[in-house]
């Protein structure tokens, strides 16, 4: 697999884009802006200890659908080392990663407990 980089990320991200629905530019870079939006709600969450775990997952799986194979490398590379507990999370909820996956980065237990009432 290609190295991502915050210089090639975009072109390699579009080389993976598969959303047979989407036309235009403004599209993938909508997909694209879910990272900054999971980003924005594991901030909220860090910060307050609140999630909408709910629309987490919504982005998280549209990302999947869209990126499959580069999402979580688009993950790692887009979002802070604060931000890993959460999405490893819920990326092993939705069975997208083993628990031993990423294993530098620790679960966070209070939204695995959430995430098993959903």
């Amino acid at each position: 697999m290609i190295r991502l980089t915050k210089e090639n990320y975009i072109g390699i991200a579009m080389h993976y884009y598969d959303n047979i629905q989407c036309n235009t530019v403004e599209e993938f870079q909508h997909d694209m802006y879910r990272i900054t939006c999971i980003k924005k709600l594991v901030d909220k969450y860090l910060v307050s200890g609140n999630i909408n775990l709910r629309l987490v997952l919504n982005h998280m799986i549209v990302l999947h659908n869209s990126f499959d194979g580069l999402m979580q490398e688009l993950l790692k590379l887009k979002l802070e080392n604060k931000h890993h507990p959460v999405v490893k999370t819920v990326l092993v909820f939705l069975k997208y990663i083993e628990s031993n996956d990423w294993n530098e980065v620790q679960e966070d237990s209070k939204i695995f407990n959430e995430l098993r009432k959903i």
